[in-house]
């Protein structure tokens, strides 16, 4: 089955009503699930349109960013990403790193660098391919809680664009590759590889051998808006209405991004810290202290807190796909 859509908001209001309509229902190792009888094939023709705007949804923006930066730091810790999102650790075995990070796997080990690097002297080249999934993986699935979803990217440069596919083994349809953080995280990859190498960034491909939603209330809340919509979206997709696509950084200063990454999370807390990249000045750092803000605020019950939180993101350049989505996300819940 292919699923072709713009982005991650026209991908769920086509892939949802399509689970609900012929999804089968079964067990998993974590619970009952609706999936795909046959591989899926979802295609996002515009990838760098990233950020999730459904109110369905409800989309931590704050966490998919900041955890998509984390990444691209090569990091594979629990204690920062847990800060953000603290249910992460369950999938740590051992409460200090994760077993299965993406960031050792890519950034690590140079693949996307060297993947870059053979594009930009051969753009027809069908060998440029990072993998995920390690050779010793097989060896540790009834001992680790933290085994990669996605096995391998692989790139493609056609006219002045490169496409990305990702070959994916499980796919949760809610909290990964069709409104999840996987689509903010592999379209910043793709963004890194295509601007290193020099291309423009293309499509992006997700292939997945199993497409699935567990069956829990997020689930029934998600069939009753699309059996209320009669399976059209009822929502019009933010970046129609405006909100503009942020680059992570410029072709010239790619190079430097995973660097820039690393020390803006080791100086996350410095006040007096700026970074020269102006996504992580502008946009990331904002995010994140905002988010922390709001914890805070969440904690003590105090809304004097979530009320500097939400402020804090009033500069944020304007129309930011991020800015719009954290406001609206703290909007909502400062209505409650």
């Amino acid at each position: 089955m292919h699923i072709e859509a713009n982005n991650t908001n026209d991908m769920a209001d086509k892939v949802y009503p399509i689970m609900f309509a012929q999804g089968i229902e079964h067990a998993s190792r974590n619970g009952q699930v609706l999936s795909i009888e046959e591989p899926v094939t979802l295609t996002y023709l515009r990838p760098m349109e990233r950020v999730n705007f459904l109110k369905i949804r409800e989309a931590n923006p704050f966490f998919h960013l900041l955890e998509a930066i984390w990444m691209m730091a090569g990091r594979e810790d629990v204690k920062w990403i847990a800060d953000i999102l603290p249910e992460m650790k369950k999938f740590s075995d051992d409460d200090k790193i994760f077993y299965g990070a993406y960031g050792p796997r890519l950034m690590g080990h140079t693949q996307l660098i060297q993947c870059a690097a053979l594009l930009n002297s051969d753009k027809d080249t069908r060998r440029a391919v990072a993998t995920i999934w390690r050779l010793q993986d097989i060896n540790q699935v009834r001992y680790t809680k933290d085994l990669p979803c996605n096995l391998l990217l692989m790139f493609r440069v056609i006219g002045d664009s490169m496409s990305m596919t990702v070959v994916n083994r499980s796919n949760d349809a809610v909290w990964g590759g069709v409104t999840g953080s996987n689509v903010v995280h592999f379209s910043i990859f793709q963004e890194y590889v295509a601007k290193m190498a020099g291309f423009r960034v293309g499509k992006m491909h997700v292939f997945t051998n199993n497409l699935h939603m567990y069956l829990n209330e997020q689930a029934e809340d998600l069939a009753d808006y699309y059996a209320r919509t009669k399976w059209r979206p009822a929502e019009i997709n933010k970046y129609s209405q405006g909100a503009k696509v942020t680059s992570i950084s410029t072709r010239d200063q790619m190079e430097m991004f995973p660097v820039q990454c690393a020390e803006w999370i080791q100086n996350s807390d410095n006040k007096d810290y700026v970074s020269l990249n102006p996504f992580l000045t502008g946009v990331v750092n904002p995010m994140y202290i905002a988010y922390k803000k709001w914890k805070a605020g969440v904690a003590e019950n105090n809304d004097g807190w979530k009320s500097l939180a939400y402020d804090t993101l009033l500069d944020m350049p304007e129309k930011c796909d991020w800015k719009v989505a954290a406001m609206a996300w703290m909007e909502r819940r400062i209505d409650k």
